[in-house]
C-alpha cells in the first residue's frame, strides 16, 4: 500500500505589525500577547492534529507559534518558508506609502513590479516552491505520515493555489492567525507530480456527538 501523507499548513500567530496593518515580511517581530492568548485560546477550542515534525519559516513568529501549538514535537527550520520581502515598506502601513508612485505601481501589478531593496515576485515563488519541495522529498525519504509546515500567510496561499486539487487563486484562499489547511495525498500520486487532495481546514472542533468540524 502507498504511503499515505498528510502536510497541514499553518499560519504564525498574531504580531504587533499585524494588529498595526503593517507589511510585514523578513522583519523579525515576535508575537504579541494578544497573539499569544488567541493562540492559547484555539488550542483548548478546537483540536491541532500532532504531526511527527514540524517546518518552520526561521522567522521567530513562526517558531513561536511553533511551540506553543506542538510544545513536544521536534522543529526543523526553513529560510525558503519565509514571507515575502517587502525591502523598505517593511514596517510602513497603506496609509504611509499611498502616494509613493512605485507602491502604487506594484498594487496594480505585484507580480512585475519590486519593491525597493526587496524581493521580485517570481524570487518569492521559485524560494517557496523550493522549500516545498525539500518537504516533500524529505517526508518520502522518511516514511513519514504527517507534517506540519508553520509559515506566512503569502507563502501558504502560493502553495494552495499551485498544488491544491481545489481550484482556488492565491487571494482566494483565507489564512486566518494559527489556521491553515491540511494537504494528503499518497507516494505514488506524488512521484507523478499529481496535485494534492485537500483534506480539512486547521485545527478542527470535535462537537458533542463526536463528529469533527472544520473550523470556520
Amino acid at each position: 500500500m502507498a504511503l499515505r501523507i498528510t502536510i497541514t499548513l499553518l499560519r504564525h500567530g498574531l504580531t504587533e505589525y499585524n494588529e498595526q496593518k503593517r507589511y510585514l515580511g523578513w522583519t523579525d517581530v515576535p508575537l504579541n500577547q494578544k497573539g499569544y492568548h488567541l493562540l492559547q485560546s484555539t488550542k483548548e477550542n478546537y483540536s491541532y492534529l500532532a504531526p511527527e515534525v514540524i517546518i518552520s519559516s526561521d522567522l521567530m513568529r513562526c517558531v513561536d507559534t511553533a511551540k506553543t501549538l506542538f510544545p513536544n514535537v521536534h522543529i526543523k527550520q526553513s529560510k525558503s518558508l519565509r514571507e515575502f520581502d517587502f525591502g523598505c515598506w517593511e514596517g510602513k502601513t497603506y496609509e504611509e506609502l499611498k502616494d509613493d508612485l512605485l507602491y502604487k505601481k506594484w498594487l496594480e501589478n505585484q507580480t512585475v513590479v519590486t519593491p525597493p531593496n526587496g524581493e521580485a515576485y517570481i524570487q518569492f515563488q521559485e524560494r517557496v516552491l523550493e522549500g516545498w519541495n525539500k518537504v516533500v522529498v524529505y517526508a518520502l525519504e522518511q516514511q513519514l505520515k504527517h507534517i506540519v509546515i508553520l509559515s506566512h500567510g503569502g507563502p501558504i496561499r502560493f502553495i494552495l493555489s499551485q498544488c491544491s486539487s481545489t481550484n482556488k487563486g492565491f487571494w482566494d484562499w483565507n489564512i486566518g492567525y494559527g489556521q491553515g489547511y491540511s494537504l494528503v495525498t499518497d507516494g505514488e500520486q506524488m512521484r507523478r507530480g499529481e496535485r494534492w487532495n485537500l483534506l480539512q481546514e486547521a485545527p478542527l472542533m470535535e462537537n458533542e456527538a463526536g463528529f469533527i468540524h472544520t473550523i470556520k
